[in-house]
């Protein structure tokens, strides 16, 4: 497994960049806690806009933050950017840093980071077949240890099982673990568990796909005095790009269960029907609909529209009949 320059010492500064904003905004001071999986919320009139902006800020999250070859994460100011930033640390597997750009010399091998403010980074490195490349079966892992950077203090650990690598294409399948992965910045604080399976596949720069998936991922923290959970449950998602004429067609979808403090009584479920379309360098879909269930087949049709729109169906009484439409701003990731 060959390790070149700098990734590791710049990982606490990403991991902040990405996980305050990974909970949003919030006030007051009260504490909640995301509802089990198994128990469905109703989705009603009162609550279907936080139900649209919570199943959207989510869900597509993961995907819709991603930037050009799948690599690097767009600016977000929503949740979940903690996935975009593992889709940054999955990328910069094949160039992982020692000190001073050395390489690793052994099957296994640790070697401590010092971070920028104070604190150290712990990154332990396994070359299952000892062949000196990144390869099936490797895996990294790294450890925080009150790791100061400009944008907060960084804990926890993530750690890398590398599944697939070519190295002709970059194309690459990777779980990652997250444990306990926090960052505490300005009083605020966020901290991600769980795992995600990540595996792309690269032609050219202009035509990639990626899928993701998860059978449980809980993002929390405590933003500006209000504690918030989101839990992804069952998840799966993809996006593609490729090139149309002049420019390119980014296309996503995702499906799965989510639990949100939130969101009173328990969860939805949510499904793309028609893959989400962005084109060129637009900041929303133009086109796609999902569809998100609740509690006695309640239910809400989320449909991308022209000029950052989104408009929502409602159907509260589970009769498979929309009742009312009402159109708004896609809500921010």
């Amino acid at each position: 497994m060959r390790m070149t320059k700098n990734t590791w010492q710049t990982a606490g500064a990403l991991a902040a960049a990405t996980l305050l904003a990974a909970c949003g905004g919030g006030g007051g001071g009260t504490q909640e806690t995301s509802p089990p999986a198994s128990q469905r919320a109703a989705i009603t009139a009162q609550n279907q806009a936080v139900v649209a902006d919570e199943t959207v800020s989510s869900a597509l999250a993961p995907v819709e933050t991603l930037g050009a070859g799948g690599v690097t994460p767009k600016s977000s100011g929503g949740r979940p950017p903690v996935l975009a930033l593992a889709r940054r640390y999955f990328a910069a597997l094949p160039s992982l840093a020692l000190p001073g750009g050395g390489t690793w010399t052994k099957a296994q091998e640790t070697q401590t980071i010092a971070c920028s403010g104070g604190g150290t980074i712990t990154v332990t490195a396994n070359d299952a077949d000892n062949n000196g490349a990144l390869s099936a079966g490797d895996s990294v892992a790294m450890a925080f240890d009150n790791c100061v950077e400009p944008e907060g203090r960084v804990g926890g650990s993530l750690q890398f099982a590398v599944s697939a690598y070519d190295a002709s294409s970059g194309s690459m399948g990777a779980t990652l673990a997250f444990n306990s992965f926090s960052l505490a910045a300005g009083g605020d604080a966020v901290n991600a568990n769980g795992t995600l399976a990540m595996a792309s596949s690269i032609t050219s720069s202009d035509r990639w796909s990626l899928s993701l998936s998860t059978s449980q991922l809980t993002v929390g923290g405590t933003i500006a005095g209000r504690t918030e959970t989101r839990q992804l449950s069952d998840y799966s998602a993809t996006v593609s790009q490729e090139p149309s004429g002049t420019t390119v067609l980014t296309r996503y979808q995702a499906r799965g269960d989510l639990g949100s403090s939130a969101i009173s009584g328990g969860s939805v479920h949510f499904e793309t029907t028609t893959p989400f379309t962005v084109t060129g360098a637009a900041s929303t879909p133009s086109s796609g609909v999902m569809q998100v269930t609740g509690a006695g087949g309640s239910a809400l049709r989320l449909t991308a529209l022209a000029d950052g729109q989104l408009q929502r169906e409602l159907d509260a009484d589970g009769n498979g009949s929309f009742e009312s439409s009402t159109i708004g701003a896609w809500p921010a990731l």
